[in-house]
């Protein structure tokens, strides 16, 4: 897998260290689908660790986030991640990813993970990720 190679910002404004779900959702998008050419419909956060919390985000700051890849493989990706308000670093963490498909449980949601799929990749262009169909 790829191995600390890539970068991927996002920033929110008042959300604290955490971001909105939508936030993260787009983070997953760009991070368990694209690099991954859409191999999966789902990809789930599993694990959470070293969270430092250096500090309180005051509503209204904008909170920058800054996450590299560890790695990432077919079944699972891993990150690390800092968060800055300004030049001061707010939060950092490490958190992992685990990608599958509906259908490795029940064979019966391979549409389902198709229609998921083809939903991703519309929001993907929609952010700028993919180009126009």
């Amino acid at each position: 897998g790829a191995e600390g190679s890539q970068t991927m910002e996002h920033a929110g404004v008042g959300r604290g260290a955490a971001g909105s779900q939508d936030d993260l959702g787009e983070f997953m998008l760009a991070g368990g689908h694209l690099t991954q050419e859409f191999a999966h419909s789902i990809a789930v956060l599993e694990s959470v660790r070293n969270v430092k919390y250096k500090s309180f985000v005051k509503p209204g700051n904008l909170l920058e986030l800054q996450v590299k890849v560890k790695s990432l493989e077919p079944a699972g990706s891993s990150f690390q991640g800092t968060g800055q308000v300004g030049d001061r670093e707010m939060v950092q963490a490490r958190f992992t990813l685990r990608h599958y498909n509906l259908a490795q449980r029940n064979a019966g949601l391979a549409d389902v993970d198709n229609r998921i799929k083809q939903e991703l990749q519309t929001r993907a262009r929609i952010l700028g990720a993919l180009p126009a169909a």
